[in-house]
């Protein structure tokens, strides 16, 4: 896995510039970073949430999953499991208050 570290943006505009010389332009741009984000989108109404996930390895092809359908359980904490195109389960589920920006994030 790479990152992309972004060295500027316009304001009121999604366009991002990469320390590579490249230019993001996007309808919506998405931090999926973690506590970070919020420093970057100073969105009020910006909730940072955890999440877990874990996916198998590869199963074999004939293990059956009813048209790649995904299961969800919408009871609170939430549970779901899909299977991926290149035959994992992952398995995930369980949004909670992070408490990063209230506690800060010392144990980093």
């Amino acid at each position: 896995m790479s990152t992309t570290k972004i060295n500027g943006k316009i304001e009121n505009q999604t366009q991002l510039f990469t320390e590579t010389g490249h230019t993001v332009h996007a309808q919506t741009v998405i931090f999926a970073t973690g506590y970070e984000a919020q420093e970057e989108v100073k969105d009020k109404n910006a909730v940072i949430l955890s999440s877990y996930a874990i996916a198998t390895n590869q199963i074999a092809d004939q293990a059956k999953w009813h048209d790649n359908m995904m299961i969800w359980e919408t009871a609170r904490p939430y549970l779901y499991a899909r299977k991926t195109p290149d035959n994992r389960i992952i398995i995930g589920g369980l949004d909670e208050s992070t408490g990063y920006l209230e506690k800060g994030i010392q144990w980093f």
